[in-house]
């Protein structure tokens, strides 16, 4: 390019890429994209510029998410999923980091897989829980549930038949403490045979 430029810069394309290392080609792309950045003087702020080319790679386009230009800090790849999953809650997806800022469709498709990863996680929670014995099947609650009911009802109904005998000619405190010790009995057979079966 002859001459001084006349949108208020002091460099040229060919000075601006070879100082960041790539072609005018390049250099005018990026001029026109707006990414080039220039200092209160009109020279070329070179760090400035390598943030926002950076700044503005879609990881989702154009090659894998560790392609960044002038040696920035590429992205981290997601961990293996044979890893323990941390903890999942639903706020995730807006505090995740930088997709709040990402245009477009790019944005939605990373979120996107940002939840499906998280969902993924928090199924293999799960499946883990399930294998370590901490979670049992719906049916199995309920069965359990329902056969705890019963045996708890079948007791309750015995009790008069069972106490009758023996609280004859007792005081009010004595037939107080004998219903007391049945109740605690009772209790403590319900507990002891949701142990068992869990």
């Amino acid at each position: 390019m002859a001459g001084k430029p006349k949108d208020g810069r002091s460099f040229s394309d060919a000075s601006a890429a070879e100082l960041l290392g790539v072609n005018e080609r390049t250099v005018r792309r990026w001029r026109a994209q707006g990414l080039l950045a220039c200092r209160s003087d009109g020279s070329l702020d070179q760090a400035a510029t390598v943030a926002r080319v950076n700044g503005g790679r879609d990881p989702l386009r154009g090659g894998k998410p560790d392609r960044v230009f002038a040696g920035a800090t590429p992205l981290t790849p997601p961990a293996p999923a044979h890893r323990a999953a941390p903890p999942v809650d639903t706020g995730y997806a807006e505090r995740s980091v930088g997709l709040e800022g990402a245009p477009g469709d790019a944005g939605k498709l990373l979120r996107a897989r940002v939840l499906s990863e998280a969902v993924k996680a928090k199924l293999g929670q799960l499946r883990l829980r399930e294998r370590t014995g901490e979670l049992i099947p719906k049916a199995q609650a309920v069965q359990l549930f329902s056969d705890t009911l019963a045996t708890a009802r079948a007791t309750l109904e015995g009790m008069p038949l069972r106490l009758s005998h023996r609280l004859v000619g007792l005081d009010a405190v004595g037939i107080r403490a004998a219903l007391q010790a049945e109740v605690e009995a009772i209790l403590k057979e319900m507990a002891n045979g949701l142990d068992a079966a869990g």
